[in-house]
């Protein structure tokens, strides 16, 4: 991407979409697309809609040069078989249809997406997970995101698109210490549970991790793991988004990390 390039950035509104506009803003135009009205201030241009609508996945796509596609499913807490199955779809899966169609439509030719290691979750701990690992998991969310998945490598191999795919785990914010939803981050936990420091990431090194991907030199369809703590590395490897998109984080979080240093 060259300086000024206009960026699309979906679900720009969303606690990961605000870091990334914010970090995309300090060298790209960005146009910032959401179901609402960002919370805090921004210089980015702000359009309100639904992706889930081809008018407006359209129009969010003219004149723009590449797009980072954050926008899912609203993910609420709680058992997964209490979600809508017809919202989840709608909002991940034909959303990122329409996007991808109007890009293909626009002459588009690069797309961030954001996926989620939630689609490797059903491997035992200790697996290492590279890029390679077939998807594994149970359930509507991570269903959703490997569909988005097959859609960017879809649209990469039949329209010769540039679509790196991030799946980053559990998303923190490592300035104030917490999740997203405001806890806190424990200090004595079992760091392989679900929201374990095995996968933790912070939101804006994940939203530096973007701007890469739409610098990086690809090809076609990357997938790539990021994860920023010792026992993470250990789980996923990072090792390709260390070499092909040059991600070195800057939050390791080692003040949480228990396990033997030397391991």
């Amino acid at each position: 991407m060259s300086p000024r390039s206009r960026i699309l950035v979906t679900g720009a509104s969303g606690w990961v979409g605000q870091a990334v506009t914010t970090v995309l803003a300090g060298g790209y135009d960005v146009r910032s697309l959401d179901l609402r009205e960002p919370s805090e201030p921004t210089t980015a241009e702000v359009v309100v809609g639904d992706l889930g609508s081809w008018d407006v996945a359209r129009a969010a796509v003219e004149s723009v040069d590449a797009i980072v596609h954050v926008a899912s499913s609203v993910v609420h807490r709680g058992a997964m078989e209490d979600w809508n199955a017809s919202s989840i779809m709608h909002g991940s899966v034909v959303a990122t249809v329409n996007l991808f169609e109007a890009a293909v439509q626009q002459g588009v030719r690069r797309i961030v997406l954001m996926s989620s290691a939630a689609v490797v979750t059903g491997y035992p701990i200790g697996t290492m997970i590279t890029a390679a690992s077939p998807p594994c998991f149970r359930k509507l969310y991570p269903l959703s995101k490997w569909l988005q998945e097959v859609v960017a490598h879809q649209y990469a191999s039949e329209h010769q698109m540039v679509t790196p795919i991030l799946r980053p785990w559990v998303v923190v914010d490592a300035k104030s210490a917490t999740y997203r939803d405001g806890r806190p981050l424990p200090l004595n936990f079992d760091p392989y549970d679900h929201n374990g420091i095995f996968g933790w990431i912070d939101r804006f090194d994940l939203a530096r991790a973007c701007r890469l991907a739409l610098e990086a030199h690809l090809i076609g369809a990357e997938v790539f793991h990021l994860v920023a703590s010792r026992p993470g590395r250990r789980v996923f490897d990072v090792e390709r988004a260390t070499r092909l998109l040059d991600w070195r984080p800057q939050h390791t979080f080692d003040e949480y990390d228990t396990s033997d240093p030397k391991s």
